[in-house]
């Protein structure tokens, strides 16, 4: 586990409450970007997950591993049940496994009081070794920035640490290459020279330790650097708070189902709640052409 302190940087411990409610939430936490751990917020269905329990379940089913899990493509195939096996001699990671390709999943988990729905939900799963680091990312979806998704993370089995730096802080964070999914930054925090990246010593990060049962409230926009304690089993709760952005992403996930779900039916409160035309143009340019299209189009029929 890191020390932050005995490394010269400046960190803070991520508040940690017993019980919280949602309004509680949403008033003192969510409005303000502010992190917070709910301590046990989960453990009423967590306790019945095991890593028996997902073999038992789900060991004959294939999935994807890579040695990276931040954004790295995947680098072979394997049995659930083997990979679960190795656990303790493999530094492969089950990275962003799609819960929805596990079947009935969702049976056994329930959605945190704290994620507003209806919403266009992403429920992935997580399973790796100890020591699995994910070095410092934002969860971006096609690079854009206003496709900044909120996160509640459950963590279910062993304990992670987890690093956040929040964006008034991404001067200090030298950005690297990116991919579909997030936007990454060049520094190694666990080989963090500071003539190298000197600026990281600038930024005020927070930090804890999630244990099973735990939710982390995770911003949008927030860097996050995350190291398995011990193998450990979690879950992803990703979801887009404007109603705008939502639509966009229920048009995407019904597209890539087979479906025609024809233009979605986007509001001038929608456009008002982005924050204006202007905005809502400018974040149409930053598309991909074929969803920029449906985008413009679908604005237009709301003005």
């Amino acid at each position: 586990m890191l020390n932050l302190t005995a490394m010269g940087l400046q960190v803070s411990e991520i508040e940690r409450v017993g019980s919280l409610s949602v309004e509680a939430f949403r008033r003192t936490y969510y409005k303000t970007k502010t992190p917070v751990v709910i301590e046990g917020g989960a453990s009423s269905w967590t306790r019945r997950w095991s890593f028996d329990w997902l073999d038992e379940k789900y060991g004959s089913q294939e999935i994807a591993f890579s040695t990276d899990p931040v954004g790295a493509e995947k680098v072979g195939r394997v049995r659930l049940r083997d990979y679960l096996r190795s656990l303790d001699a493999t530094e492969a990671y089950g990275d962003q496994l799609e819960a929805s390709d596990f079947h009935r999943i969702s049976d056994y988990y329930e959605v945190p009081a704290y994620v507003p729905m209806p919403r266009q939900l992403t429920v992935a799963l997580w399973v790796g070794p100890s020591g699995t680091i994910a070095h410092f990312h934002k969860d971006y979806y096609y690079q854009i920035p206003f496709l900044r998704n909120e996160n509640c993370f459950v963590q279910i089995c062993g304990k992670k640490q987890f690093v956040l730096v929040p964006p008034a802080y991404d001067d200090c964070m030298c950005t690297a290459s990116s991919d579909s999914t997030n936007v990454k930054s060049e520094i190694l925090l666990n080989a963090w020279d500071r003539a190298t990246h000197p600026r990281l010593a600038e930024a005020r990060m927070m930090q804890t330790v999630v244990g099973p049962g735990d939710i982390l409230y995770l911003p949008r926009d927030h860097w996050h650097y995350v190291t398995s304690l011990e193998k450990s089993i979690s879950l992803s709760f990703w979801w887009y708070p404007e109603n705008l952005v939502d639509k966009l992403m229920t048009y995407r996930a019904q597209l890539e189902a087979g479906r025609d779900p024809g233009l979605p039916e986007i509001t001038a409160q929608d456009i008002e709640d982005f924050g204006g035309m202007d905005k809502v143009m400018h974040a149409c340019s930053m598309l991909p052409p074929g969803f920029r299209q449906m985008l413009t189009a679908a604005v237009g029929m709301a003005r």
